[in-house]
C-alpha cells in the first residue's frame, strides 16, 4: 500500500504541514504497528529538536518515522501532557539532559524521568488542555491573518512597482514592462550605498555608543541581544558612520536568510549608534528624485531580492558588495506617484504589524495561562 510517512522535524509551534509530508510504501502490517492515531503525542527523539512535540489530532493516513518517539497515556489526558511538554517545567527538565542523555537522543527511559504536575481530575485535564487550545486556534488565525497580509502586500507590491496608478503608455526594460514615463536606472545614480567601519574589537567599551554589527541585523529588525559598545567620543571621530534615523541597513555577508533579506529600517530607539564592516546603509542622494520611503519598499521587493541573489557569491559564505549594490537596478516613478505608492505600501505594513501584534497577545496570554494552569497555581472550576 502507499501511504503518508512523517518525516518533517517537529516545529516550535508542534503543527505539522500535511503538504509537505512525503509519501513512502509499507506493508500493511508494518502500516499498522506505525499508524498515526488521534490522541498520539510524537516527541522528536535526536538532534537539534530533540525533546519537542507533536499532537496527533486529526491527520490523513500515515504513519511515524523512526526518529520519533510515539507515546500513549491512558491515565491522563494526551492533549493536557501535550501542553505540559510546552510548558518551562518541562524544558527545564529537557534542557538538563541535553548535555547528557539527550546528545545520545531521546527515548522511553529519558522520557520516564521527567516530572509531571497534573490534577487528579480527568475532567479538570481536559478543561485545562480546551482552555490553552482555544488560545491556539486564536494564535492560529492571527498567523494565518499575517501570512495572507504578506502575500497581498508582496503581490501589490509587484503590481504597483511595475504597472503605476492609471497608466496607459508602457516601455520595455530588462525586468519587463513599466510605464513609458518612469525611469529604470542603476542604484548609483540616485543612491548612496555605504558599507561600515572595520572596528577593532580592542576599540570596544563595557558602555558608550551601541556598534551595529552584522550579527544584529536580521530580517526586519535590529537584534539587540549582542550589541558590542563604543566610546562616547567616537560618534564624533566616525560621522560618516553614524546611523541615522531612517537608513536602510543591509547585511552584506549571507545577506539571504530563510526569512528573507536581513535588511531592516532604523528607528529612533536604534539610535545614535555606529555602523560596523559587513553592514551597509543606504540612503536616497536626492530626497525630491527618490524618496527614502519609496527606496524602502523598493529594496523590500522581489526585483531587488533576484539582483541579491545573482549578486552573492558562491562560496559557503555568500557576500556581496557595496560596488554590485550601485549597479543594482531600480524602478523610478514620478516623485508624485512614488507617495502614493509608499502610502499604498505603508497602510498594509500597518496591517501586517496589527496582525503580528495580535499574535504576540494571545502567546502571551497562553504563557501565563500556562504557568497558572498547568502548575496548578490556579485551578479551573468545574460545574
Amino acid at each position: 500500500m502507499k501511504t503518508n510517512k512523517y518525516k518533517l522535524d517537529i516545529q516550535d509551534n508542534g503543527i505539522i504541514n500535511w503538504n509537505k509530508v512525503p509519501f513512502c510504501k509499507i506493508p500493511d502490517q508494518i502500516f499498522e504497528k506505525y499508524a498515526l492515531k488521534k490522541g498520539d503525542i510524537l516527541f522528536a527523539r535526536i538532534g537539534a529538536t530533540a525533546g519537542k512535540t507533536t499532537f496527533i489530532d486529526d491527520s490523513p493516513k500515515g504513519v511515524f518515522a523512526s526518529y520519533l518517539i510515539r507515546f500513549l497515556s491512558k491515565e491522563v489526558d494526551p492533549k493536557f501532557i501535550y501542553y505540559f511538554t510546552q510548558s518551562r517545567l518541562y524544558w527545564k527538565q529537557a534542557l538538563q539532559l541535553r548535555e547528557g542523555q539527550l546528545k545520545k537522543g531521546l527515548n522511553a527511559n529519558t522520557l520516564a524521568k521527567f516530572k509531571i504536575k497534573y490534577p487528579a481530575s480527568i475532567k479538570e485535564q481536559k478543561a485545562i488542555a480546551e482552555i490553552l487550545s482555544t488560545v491556539d486556534e486564536a494564535i492560529q488565525k492571527a498567523d494565518e491573518a499575517i501570512k495572507k497580509t504578506e502575500r497581498i502586500k508582496q503581490g501589490m507590491l509587484q503590481k504597483l512597482l511595475t504597472e503605476g496608478i492609471g497608466h496607459k503608455e508602457f516601455k520595455e526594460t530588462k525586468i519587463g514592462r513599466i510605464p513609458k514615463e518612469w525611469e529604470y536606472v542603476r542604484f548609483n545614480k540616485y543612491v548612496n550605498v555605504l558599507g561600515g567601519f572595520a572596528f577593532k574589537s580592542s576599540d570596544y567599551a563595557p558602555s558608550g555608543i551601541p556598534l551595529i554589527r552584522i550579527a544584529n541585523v536580521s530580517f526586519g529588525k535590529i537584534l539587540f541581544d549582542d550589541l558590542a559598545y563604543l566610546p562616547k567620543t567616537y560618534l564624533g571621530k566616525f560621522t560618516d558612520y553614524r546611523v541615522n534615523k531612517n537608513d536602510i541597513l543591509l547585511a552584506l555577508t549571507r545577506p539571504i536568510i530563510s526569512g528573507g533579506l536581513k535588511a531592516t529600517i532604523i528607528n529612533a530607539e536604534h539610535t545614535p549608534a555606529l555602523l560596523n564592516q559587513r553592514v551597509a546603509k543606504i540612503n536616497t542622494l536626492d530626497e525630491k528624485q527618490l524618496q527614502q520611503n519609496y527606496l524602502k519598499h523598493f529594496i523590500s521587493s522581489p526585483y531587488f531580492f533576484k539582483q541579491m541573489l545573482q549578486a552573492q557569491t558562491s562560496t559557503n559564505q555568500p557576500n556581496v558588495s557595496t560596488k554590485q549594490i550601485e549597479n543594482f537596478r531600480i524602478i523610478i516613478p514620478k516623485p508624485d506617484e512614488q507617495k502614493i505608492i509608499s502610502g499604498i505600501l505603508d497602510d498594509m505594513h500597518e496591517k501586517l504589524k496589527l496582525s503580528i501584534k495580535q499574535k504576540k497577545y494571545f502567546e502571551r496570554i497562553k504563557h501565563g495561562l500556562m504557568e497558572d494552569l498547568l502548575t496548578g497555581r490556579k485551578r479551573v472550576r468545574l460545574n
